[in-house]
């Protein structure tokens, strides 16, 4: 799970954000007034401002107000992103449920199975040992990388495609969104299976940053990164994870060396990363399915296996098949919440 709770990182803490405080809720995030921030004193002078304005009031209304925002159910738009965020989880953490006991677990939507994984075994994941003492050699390299992709990885997608919070903000609140529901779906899974980190098994591996208190399978950075990756793709160029793994498309190779990076820091085995990398997948199509009132076909399974290290490569041929390009999204929250992200993104002209 991609930070250790720090505020304003990933979608983390208190559902923070970068998109204006996304994901504070109302009481947690108190609204500033409309030209500063919330005080005791701008609040004791409002008291006195009002007493010596209004004058004798006998309580009669003299305004009768419409429906806050557009009417529109659909329409989140007047709600600050923090409350937007509210919304917006509970529509996505309704849509999937996880099933994690007896060594196995089942994510599915619409009650259809849609992702299983079984558990590696402990002699499994002791025999990817070779790849910790291998990657542990690109430390120095990678440093400033896995230090600040703790607890933060939407900046390094915005690094390929401009994400802030004025000319993508809605594609912003989308992949914080996103990222909660990983994480939303990925703990149950690591907690039901309860897997040890790499130091567990050998006290050599000695990790360059604190080891997360929270079980290890499957990788939770892995599963974030891919999850954005697969929605940038679709923003971007209409089609699914099978089809940017396929074209190496830059977010699919970024999510790959962030999951492969936890893996030089000493914190997660390559099975951890394949077994996230393909859930992301699976989620990010799941929301693309969901904003498009479809539902998702054939279900993506991971299983261990002998001598494998991470790779896009790896994990493409076990993914089910892209849903097809769907034009308009659903009339529905979500689906409206979908339409404006990807207002934000034009189509490619032929050739880019």
């Amino acid at each position: 799970m991609s930070g250790y709770g720090k505020s304003g990182k990933s979608g983390k803490s208190g559902k923070s954000g970068k998109s204006g405080k996304s994901g504070k809720s109302g009481a947690a995030e108190p609204t500033d007034h409309a030209g500063g921030e919330l005080s005791s004193l701008l609040a004791s002078a409002l008291i006195s401002s009002r007493d010596g304005i209004v004058g004798s009031w006998d309580g009669a209304a003299s305004d009768m107000p419409v429906l806050m925002g557009s009417g529109d159910a659909t329409d989140l738009s007047y709600l600050t992103p923090a409350l937007r965020a509210d919304v917006i989880d509970h529509i996505l953490t309704t849509s999937v449920t996880v099933d994690a006991q007896d060594q196995k677990a089942v994510v599915k939507a619409g009650g259809a199975a849609v992702y299983r994984v079984a558990r590696p075994s402990n002699q499994n994941f002791a025999s990817e040992l070779k790849y910790l003492r291998a990657y542990a050699d690109l430390r120095d390299d990678r440093l400033a990388e896995i230090v600040e992709q703790t607890d933060d990885i939407l900046s390094f997608f915005g690094a390929i495609h401009q994400l802030d919070s004025a000319s993508r903000k809605w594609t912003l609140e989308l992949l914080e969104a996103a990222v909660r529901l990983a994480i939303h779906v990925e703990m149950p899974i690591k907690h039901g299976f309860r897997c040890p980190r790499p130091n567990a098994f050998a006290p050599q591996v000695q990790p360059m940053i604190q080891t997360p208190a929270h079980a290890a399978f499957p990788s939770g950075h892995a599963c974030e990164s891919f999850v954005v990756a697969t929605i940038l793709h679709r923003l971007k160029h209409r089609n699914g994870p099978k089809s940017g793994l396929a074209d190496k498309a830059l977010p699919f190779l970024l999510a790959s060396r962030i999951a492969v990076n936890r893996t030089v820091a000493g914190v997660h085995f390559p099975a951890d990363s394949a077994a996230g990398a393909m859930l992301g997948c699976v989620l990010g199509e799941h929301l693309y399915a969901l904003a498009h009132g479809k539902s998702l076909t054939g279900t993506t399974e991971y299983l261990w296996e002998a001598g494998k290290d991470f790779s896009i490569d790896g994990i493409a041929p076990s993914l089910a098949a892209d849903l097809p390009a769907v034009t308009d999204a659903a009339a529905t929250i979500l689906g409206q919440f979908w339409a404006r992200a990807q207002s934000e993104w034009p189509a490619l002209q032929a050739g880019a």
